[in-house]
């Protein structure tokens, strides 16, 4: 009994002096961010939300979403910024959760929830949002392979001298496709190596054709010497595992191709923009 009222006691004394410096709290996890302490910053942020539960701060809970979504835990980084919106006490400041929101959604990649988050925004009454909803609703579409819609969005913040860049810069979305995956794989089953070179991954190409060549030859010494079931038995095995996983390998040199190509285009796409779009913290 004596221990519960020690135990209450003190968590009425937490929860009186974390209400009065919540701010300051705050500020300790931010800048414990910002010098690279991201544990610590989750640490204080999480306490200041614990022991002040009757503050209206909807910019701790930001704060909070926008960590978690910093270190990829995307579910509790949704719960926070939902709190977020329940605590806010103008319009103006329900659109700024909900721009916040959407960013967390593009960075988890679901970006239908994204576009219907920036949907609610309201551009009207807030000019000054429209640039920002504009620019992610353009990145949006962009990660769908809407390109011509992307283009429609992000032709609204275009720096006037930019035009001409963008629309060089959206023609070539029409290649982003290639190299595809599964042409690569078939053209590494029918020629191993191939696939690598398709993907313009060489290296891994010559290594596919000196492994497979190299088997071959043993399997031929082999069966020369020791027979065709010798050379069966201790190189077929081998050769397959090495024949299966080339092809795996050329349709992944040609994923990781395409999602650099994608990527740069996008970094160019929003360099032609007004405004610099950081999905981070």
């Amino acid at each position: 009994m004596d221990k519960l009222l020690i135990i209450c006691i003190i968590i009425f004394s937490n929860c009186a002096l974390y209400s009065q410096n919540c701010d300051s709290v705050l500020n300790i996890a931010v800048k414990a961010f910002v010098n690279g302490d991201t544990l610590l910053a989750l640490k204080e942020i999480q306490r200041t939300i614990l022991f002040d539960t009757t503050s209206n701060n909807s910019q701790k809970y930001v704060t909070a979403a926008q960590l978690f979504a910093y270190v990829g835990n995307y579910d509790k980084a949704e719960v926070f910024i939902n709190q977020a919106y329940q605590k806010v006490n103008s319009n103006l400041q329900q659109n700024e959760v909900l721009m916040a929101k959407a960013d967390i959604y593009i960075s988890s990649k679901k970006y239908f929830n994204a576009i219907g988050t920036l949907m609610q925004i309201d551009t009207e009454e807030f000019e000054e949002l429209s640039a920002g909803q504009n620019l992610r609703l353009a990145i949006c579409c962009y990660h769908l392979g809407k390109y011509s819609q992307c283009q429609e969005y992000i032709s609204k913040v275009v720096k006037p001298e930019k035009q001409h860049e963008l629309e060089k810069l959206i023609r070539k979305t029409r290649r982003l496709g290639k190299p595809s995956p599964a042409t690569a794989g078939i053209s590494s089953a029918i020629i191993p190596g191939s696939g690598q070179y398709i993907a313009n991954s060489p290296i891994d190409g010559i290594a596919s054709e000196m492994l497979i060549g190299s088997f071959v030859t043993l399997g031929i010494y082999l069966a020369n010497n020791y027979g065709n079931w010798t050379a069966v038995l201790c190189v077929l095995p081998w050769i397959q595992r090495y024949y299966i996983g080339g092809i795996k390998n050329a349709a992944d040199c040609a994923k990781r191709k395409r999602a650099t190509k994608t990527n740069t285009l996008l970094n160019k796409l929003l360099d032609c923009s007004v405004l610099q779009y950081r999905n981070e913290f």
